[in-house]
């Protein structure tokens, strides 16, 4: 069941609403014991205003004391512009300092990403892998192969377009394209 609004239980109780919501609120109020309790006190909060309304002097001019406050609100608001009060240090919102963040990390992911190959391959030049008595290995120009006393060693162009790879396989591979011919040369040398 869907309750209706505070606001629409205070029309209703001080008879203040239009044919469609009355009914509406009228039939809801007559199921719901704890709606209808608040239909009930605004009602007769809307009675008790109406009998304290009849009490004030028959002479009341009301225009009269609306034309005071204006003229009372209009001299507050001259005396605070005559006064310079100091304004607060501005404080960056914790919205604009988050995209501030979003921002900086973006820029130096996009900065990591965008890296010359040769400084990344610095971690990988060292790579070594040793499996059952092989070891493979990268250095800046080659990929090597090392077991049983025996060498091979497969070379490369040592500049930041060479891609070098090594995984848990035991797989190492050295991809690049060259200049001259514009083919791609890929080496994969194997620990098995």
């Amino acid at each position: 069941m869907r309750h209706p609004s505070e606001l629409d239980l205070a029309l209703y109780g001080g008879q203040d609403l239009g044919g469609w919501r009355k009914w509406c609120i009228g039939r809801h109020t007559a199921r719901c014991e704890s709606c209808a309790a608040a239909a009930s006190r605004y009602a007769s909060d809307s009675r008790a205003i109406a009998t304290a309304a009849r009490r004030m002097p028959p002479a009341f001019d009301w225009n009269r004391v609306a034309g005071e406050m204006r003229a009372n609100i209009r001299v507050a608001i001259a005396a605070g512009e005559c006064v310079a009060w100091p304004r607060p240090a501005a404080r960056l919102p914790w919205r604009a300092a988050l995209m501030a963040t979003s921002v900086a990390a973006l820029i130096l992911t996009g900065w990591w990403v965008l890296l010359p190959q040769s400084l990344h391959r610095s971690a990988q030049s060292r790579a070594t892998v040793n499996q059952s008595g092989v070891v493979l290995e990268t250095t800046g120009f080659s990929i090597e192969r090392r077991a049983e006393g025996a060498t091979l060693a497969l070379s490369h162009p040592s500049d930041e377009r060479t891609v070098l790879t090594v995984n848990t396989d035991g797989v190492l591979r050295a991809r690049y394209v060259d200049d001259d011919s514009g083919q791609v040369t890929i080496n994969n040398v194997y620990a098995q």
